[in-house]
């Protein structure tokens, strides 16, 4: 089954308990993170060199994985947000990637964007 956040422009979020992330679009803010169900937020960009961030996804199954869609590719953080780093091997350069999927049968990631859809491995 391939779960996967629609593709928007406005911005987007994913949550775990109380802590909630968004993702700023277009507009080039980054993610930005909050621990107490949105409340108060900060910064959660370390790392991400591109910070037009299109799509979120919290990785089912992987504790304190995210993945972000961004106008530059695809980057990972395995700390819940705190830093990130590239994870665009195999897609074309300067890919926009508008969403991000995960196949829960397969155990495959999936990026949508600009150039195709891509299969990025497992998580």
């Amino acid at each position: 089954m391939l779960v996967a956040i629609a593709l928007s422009l406005l911005p987007i979020q994913g949550q775990a308990g109380a802590q909630t992330w968004r993702g700023l679009g277009p507009y080039g803010g980054g993610v930005y993170k909050s621990t107490d169900r949105g409340r108060n937020w900060q910064s959660a960009s370390s790392g991400l060199t591109n910070l037009r961030v299109y799509s979120l996804l919290l990785v089912p199954g992987v504790p304190n994985t995210l993945l972000a869609g961004t106008s530059q590719g695809v980057f990972r953080s395995i700390n819940n947000g705190d830093t990130w780093t590239a994870l665009s091997s195999g897609l074309p350069s300067n890919s926009a990637i508008y969403a991000l999927g995960h196949d829960t049968t397969r155990d495959q990631l999936y990026a949508g964007g600009s150039d195709g859809v891509f299969v990025l491995g497992q998580p």
